[in-house]
């Protein structure tokens, strides 16, 4: 099956499934072969899209090569199809994920971007998997000794989760710290937010933008500093950091399509989803290094391996510091459960973060340390209750935001 936009049906093709109007009492069911009146009356209920049979993924590569650039996209499909073989490229979501990514990567191809990607290890190399088992127990001790985050953290999450906390509070808390400032102020005045009039302060910063932006940038910022001084052995800071930015822009934008409240927090948790990783990747360089070209060798999601050889899993450190700075329980669901959001008690929250982590991970925008997109699940998909259409959204967004963003979260000194 696949998903075709409502202007691209035609007379003869076969519903795959069952349509509904709004309020549930008229259907139009599956197997249904269309004809004008169908493709009027789903204008009429406002469907944007409907599952159509014989839509595959021979059609989805098709459908974009419209031009002079079909070597692009066969050499973007070779690479893209590697890291969807995990993947069911029947479902709707992931036909729609796996378009939108052959697009991306020969864009990439064409400008010359194409990032080097971590060779596989050599079939004759022996990795001693015995070796690479880390000490849960020293570890958990490592993470519990790590730096607090700096105290204006404090202080900005207790203010912006306090409700009797004014903007006049924010901006106290702000001014104490210059750099924080003028990062602030810069942000406020550049491109992205496109304000007309120039930004001079914090209080106007927050009048025209609002406490929780101007609050959540801020933290976001503390966040990037705090981890500076990882070493760069493993992955790149700056690509581990592109890669963070763009699935914080991605949970944003879902869980504003979805009117999820407090979209902003979504951005904090797309950021530091991989947090965790970062603490493998201080404290036990040798162990990862091996654990990526295990499971590069073996087309193996890397979040797996950790558990199976390393004995520690970058979602539960990443649990562990969040308990230590404090956040919120959301964020702590967010990052706990990014990877099997069904197995939270309230999933939606992961699942956005967890779809996010797919787009942001199919594009190859940057890398936490995974080559490989991970399985879109079916009751994810469900839980999270949207339509293909989210991840032209999301890329969107992502296209008009990260570099922005990246230039004062990373470039800004």
């Amino acid at each position: 099956m696949g998903m075709l936009n409502i202007d691209e049906l035609k007379e003869g093709m076969i519903l795959d499934c069952d349509i509904t109007d709004n309020t549930k009492r008229y259907r139009i069911p599956r197997e249904t072969l269309l004809n004008t009146k169908h493709i009027r009356v789903f204008k009429m209920w406002g469907i944007k899209e409907v599952n159509i049979k014989g839509i595959s993924e021979k059609k989805v590569e098709t459908e974009i090569k419209t031009d002079d650039n079909q070597k692009l996209i066969q050499e973007a499909s070779k690479i893209i199809k590697i890291k969807f073989i995990h993947n069911n490229l029947k479902h709707e979501g992931v036909q729609e994920l796996f378009k939108q990514s052959i697009i991306y990567k020969a864009q990439q191809i064409k400008e010359g971007k194409l990032k080097p990607i971590l060779p596989k290890a050599d079939s004759s190399s022996n990795i001693d998997i015995k070796k690479l088992k880390i000490d849960e127990n020293e570890l958990v001790k490592k993470v519990t000794e790590l730096p607090t985050l700096p105290e204006i953290f404090y202080k900005l999450n207790s203010v912006i989760n306090d409700p009797r906390s004014s903007a006049n509070d924010i901006e106290k808390v702000i001014s104490k710290d210059s750099s924080l400032t003028l990062k602030v102020l810069k942000m406020a005045n550049s491109s992205f937010y496109g304000l007309k009039t120039k930004i001079d302060n914090i209080s106007r910063a927050i009048l025209s933008l609002g406490t929780t932006e101007i609050g959540m940038l801020a933290i976001g910022l503390t966040f990037v500093s705090y981890f500076k001084d990882i070493p760069n052995e493993l992955v790149d800071m700056e690509s581990f950091w592109r890669h963070s930015i763009a699935c914080a822009i991605a949970s944003k934008t879902i869980a504003s399509s979805k009117s999820v409240p407090g979209s902003e927090r979504f951005f904090i948790g797309g950021l530091i989803h991989d947090i965790g990783r970062l603490v493998l990747f201080k404290f036990h360089p040798a162990n990862v290094r091996e654990a990526m070209l295990y499971a590069r060798q073996n087309n193996l999601f890397l979040y797996e391996v950790e558990d199976q050889l390393l004995n520690a899993k970058h979602s539960t450190i990443g649990r562990l510091l969040v308990k230590k700075w404090k956040l919120p329980v959301s964020i702590e669901n967010m990052i706990t459960f990014h990877h099997k959001p069904t197995n939270a008690q309230d999933p939606i929250d992961p699942a956005i973060i967890n779809l996010a982590d797919l787009i942001v991970n199919a594009l190859d925008i940057g890398t936490s340390g995974e080559y490989l997109v991970p399985i879109l699940e079916v009751e994810t998909w469900k839980v999270l209750g949207v339509t293909p259409s989210i991840f032209e959204t999301a890329i969107n967004q992502i296209n008009k935001q990260l570099q922005e963003i990246i230039k004062f979260f990373i470039h800004e000194k």
